[in-house]
């Protein structure tokens, strides 16, 4: 996929938070709207709408609707030795995660990618996941589990 958009109660909040908090560089700036690079330049975009309570009179193709704001869930994929670096830094910028599982805070595991994730929310409540894959076999059976449990089937400590 090369972009997403999303639209957003506050336009600067939400900003501060895609740039300053998950590192996503401008691309372009307007009144409604900002566009980020996602990773490296041209690869990959996220859009950022200004949320109005009036429907745009002249809305065009590919623009979402701004009359509303629909949750939306997508991820950014890194890699393994990533993964844990990124959870960490997000962590010192007051991120909290949240888990699947009850009484516990432990990353999923989707076993049948297989893939390690964490998952967070944006100011405006979109869910957003760091996922990394793993290079153990797909083990669908297990559906998702918690990342101690994935390790110690895998005789990792």
């Amino acid at each position: 996929m090369y972009e997403a958009h999303i639209v957003v109660s506050e336009l600067d909040i939400s900003g501060t938070f895609y740039e300053n908090v998950l590192g996503l560089t401008p691309t372009f700036k307007g009144d409604n709207v900002h566009f980020y690079w996602v990773g490296k330049s041209r690869k990959q975009m996220l859009g950022l709408w200004q949320f109005s309570e009036e429907n745009l009179k002249e809305q065009h193709v590919g623009e979402p609707d701004v009359s509303r704001i629909a949750h939306s869930h997508f991820a950014f994929s890194v890699s393994l030795k990533d993964f844990f670096h990124t959870i960490q830094t997000l962590k010192e910028k007051d991120i909290r995660f949240e888990s699947f599982f009850e009484n516990t805070s432990e990353f999923v595991v989707h076993s049948w990618m297989p893939s390690v994730s964490a998952y967070f929310s944006d100011p405006d409540g979109h869910a957003l996941e760091v996922i990394a894959f793993l290079e153990d076999e797909p083990c669908p059976e297990l559906g998702m589990i918690p990342w101690s449990q994935w390790e110690s089937l895998h005789g990792r400590p």
